[in-house]
């Protein structure tokens, strides 16, 4: 597909979407019609929220990414996503790196009838300077999972988040993105598997579109 005839997000989309994702997290016993009319309208919305992960202020999306598939053209944002866990990985990946690719991949199959709404995608160096062992490993423990890559820097620049300012492929986060391509929010490796779990079981509670009758 290509990607220049896809409009640019503009500003008020990335505001829409992350009014979205506040208003999931605010006050789940809010009555089906009034979440309508506060998503759409902007009234209403509830400061205080419950999400565990840190929130990426503004939100950023992969359209304006610099990233790039395995074989060197621009990647794109799979149309079917609805959420998608983003992990980062060096050319070497260590044991706790692998830690984190793995606890996607568990964090995907505990959802059980709703791990078709998630999707997995590893971002990493040219996939030239990535190590053989690792590469092994990945074929033959993470097959499914979506790859794509970028130089570091150009990745920083992007995400522009200010608690992320080098080495971004060492830190081992896991970044959360919505089913528009909006990377929303992060997780450290300091933080447990049960945070990440806890906000993608809400948000795949919430976020689930009416199915025609």
């Amino acid at each position: 597909m290509d990607n220049s005839s896809k409009p640019q997000p503009t500003e008020a989309e990335i505001k829409a979407s992350r009014r979205r994702l506040l208003l999931l997290f605010a006050m789940p016993v809010i009555a089906v019609a009034l979440a309508t009319f506060v998503y759409t309208t902007g009234i209403g919305i509830p400061e205080g929220t419950t999400n565990k992960g840190t929130l990426i202020t503004p939100p950023v999306n992969v359209v304006d990414s610099p990233l790039q598939t395995l074989a060197g053209v621009k990647w794109n944002y799979p149309e079917e996503n609805d959420w998608t866990l983003i992990n980062f990985a060096p050319a070497a990946c260590n044991d706790l790196c692998r830690e984190r690719i793995f606890l996607t991949r568990q964090i995907r199959t505990a959802q059980g009838r709703e791990a078709g709404r998630l999707s997995r995608l590893l971002i990493t160096p040219a996939a030239s300077q990535i190590d053989s062992d690792f590469e092994q490993y990945l074929e033959l423990e993470h097959g499914g999972m979506q790859r794509a890559v970028a130089a570091e820097s150009e990745l920083i620049a992007w995400l522009g988040v200010p608690a992320i300012t080098e080495r971004l492929f060492d830190q081992n986060l896991i970044m959360l993105a919505d089913k528009n391509g909006f990377v929303m929010m992060y997780y450290t490796s300091q933080q447990p598997g049960k945070d990440l779990m806890a906000d993608l079981k809400f948000l795949l509670k919430y976020s689930r579109e009416k199915q025609p009758e």
